[in-house]
């Protein structure tokens, strides 16, 4: 990928782009989620079936409530799984789709959704209280009034490497990423990102008049609220 692909002004909707596990993740996966699936899935069940051999109403009980309990080692498969696979996304616009796939080795989780839908991308602060996950999403509404959303932080990663690590430079990274695929897609942004002032280097990197437009102040405040009522009211 070029070093600097956020200057380019892309003008075509067709877009793919794959994301790659970062050599953290990996080693998260390695040292952390297979070691507690082999915990959950292995040694506890085993423990709590020793331990009440002799109580057979007790194990049948424990057997019973383990088709529940079945659901956490599951839960720790699929993170681990989300530490470890490659991550694309395909706008297509001759099939009026947005394509994500989620694969690792042969395992792959397929998305479609459909292009006429999208309504805008919403991009919130990385660093808020009220987020505690993904935080740039496509957004849509299909024609039941059913709303949907499609995580695309990851493909912030790239931005946010490519110069010295700070939280105004994830924000960026953030807004950055959801103007890009907002232009692709030919919708606007919505941000809540509490860009407030970044340092110098960071202007001259990105632009003081760049800068100044996604800063936080009520400008920024009435076009958010503008482009959340105009697609919520299709």
């Amino acid at each position: 990928m070029d070093e600097e692909f956020w200057k380019i002004g892309i003008d075509v909707l067709e877009h793919q782009e794959t994301v790659h596990p970062t050599k953290v993740q990996r080693l998260a996966a390695d040292l952390f989620f297979n070691a507690l699936f082999t915990f959950t899935a292995v040694v506890v069940p085993i423990l709590f079936i020793y331990s009440f051999l002799d109580e057979p109403k007790t194990l049948v009980s424990g057997l019973f409530l383990g088709i529940f309990y079945a659901l956490v080692p599951l839960a720790i498969y699929f993170i681990s799984l989300y530490s470890y696979s490659d991550y694309s996304i395909h706008i297509d616009p001759a099939n009026n789709t947005i394509q994500t796939k989620r694969s690792f080795k042969k395992k792959e989780i397929v998305g479609n959704f459909p292009i006429d839908e999208i309504k805008g991308v919403n991009v919130y602060d990385p660093f808020s209280d009220e987020v505690s996950g993904p935080y740039i999403y496509i957004v849509g509404k299909n024609s039941l009034g059913v709303k949907w959303k499609l995580d695309i932080t990851p493909f912030a990663r790239e931005l946010f490497s490519q110069g010295k690590p700070s939280s105004d430079r994830r924000r960026i990274a953030a807004i950055k990423t959801a103007e890009r695929f907002a232009d692709l897609l030919g919708v606007e942004v919505a941000s809540w990102v509490k860009l407030w002032r970044p340092k110098r280097e960071l202007r001259e990197e990105f632009g003081n008049d760049w800068v100044n437009h996604w800063t936080m102040g009520d400008e920024l405040r009435e076009r958010t609220q503008r482009v959340i009522s105009e697609y919520s009211d299709d």
